[in-house]
């Protein structure tokens, strides 16, 4: 598959070394001098004493000069992504798949949802409703990132530990595009289950973000 992080910081860039070590087309979208470093070296990944180094990633801080791809992996803060809505139609085709690998309630949730507020907007995350009126909810896959990671410098990430990376549809089917999803993860040595409520996912991790972070 040709897949795309979109903010290749210590998840993206843990994810990405992984993905491209199991034979896939990775790009990356980074910045300032870890996109740097990227391009000279390639990306490094530190798990416990082995070292992985990704040297044919395709690296840019433009988006707009990438080609269609079949997963969008996006990696970016929720108000991060704002910037770049009008130049995601580079990587997007109508049969690319995007995941998202936000912390907290995402700018989808009641999107390709059945109940009392089924298609409002979560303004306190997207305020100007670009997200929501600019990504098609019908291309997203939701995800939650468990793994804990750290950009040691510039192109060098540490796994620090976890691999949990359950995916799900917003509607809470059991597609065959989010087993693919699942599967290519799988594949890359991530732990992946398929939910049939994404939405509960994403509270459990709050909720572990609430317990245990400073």
């Amino acid at each position: 598959m040709k897949v795309c992080v979109v903010g290749a910081g210590a998840i993206g860039g843990y994810m990405a070394v992984r993905i491209a070590a199991a034979g896939h087309e990775v790009s990356v979208v980074a910045r300032g001098p870890h996109l740097a470093t990227i391009k000279a070296h390639g990306m490094k990944l530190m798990e416990g004493d082995q070292e992985t180094v990704s040297q044919n990633l395709i690296a840019t801080d433009n988006i707009s000069e990438l080609c269609p791809q079949d997963l969008v992996l996006m990696a970016l803060k929720a108000h991060q992504i704002e910037s770049i809505v009008a130049d995601l139609s580079s990587v997007m085709d109508t049969k690319t798949i995007m995941v998202t690998l936000q912390n907290g309630i995402p700018w989808w949730y009641f999107q390709n949802f059945s109940g009392p507020y089924a298609g409002r907007s979560v303004r306190s995350v997207d305020p100007h409703e670009k997200l929501f009126d600019g990504i098609d909810p019908d291309c997203l896959i939701g995800c939650i990132a468990y793994p804990a990671a750290t950009i040691v410098e510039p192109g060098v990430i540490r796994h620090i530990e976890g691999n949990r990376f359950p995916v799900g549809e917003l509607d809470g089917k059991e597609s065959e595009r989010v087993r693919r999803v699942s599967a290519l993860f799988e594949e890359a040595g991530f732990k992946s289950r398929i939910l049939d409520d994404i939405r509960s996912e994403i509270w459990l991790k709050l909720w572990g973000n609430l317990t245990f972070n400073p």
